[in-house]
């Protein structure tokens, strides 16, 4: 498995990484009230319906490394 890192844009328009390590996510079943969902819209996705499944994870701590330019 490879290392998981976070991929970012700068404000100028760079890209950084950072390695990233925590445990794997404790997700546990939740339940939500979703008036509008437009997450996706500016990539021409409209959900129109409530998604089938719902998780979330309360905390989880996360060791992130000092970033550096990737292009």
């Amino acid at each position: 498995m490879a290392d998981p890192r976070l991929y970012a844009k700068a404000p100028d328009g760079s890209i950084w990484r950072n390695d990233v390590h925590h445990h794997p996510w404790p997700l546990q079943s939740a339940v939500a009230s979703i008036e509008r969902n437009t997450l996706l819209e500016t990539h021409g996705i409209v959900l129109r319906e409530p998604p089938t499944h719902l998780h979330f994870a309360r905390r989880l701590d996360v060791v992130v490394w000092n970033g550096e330019r990737a292009a």
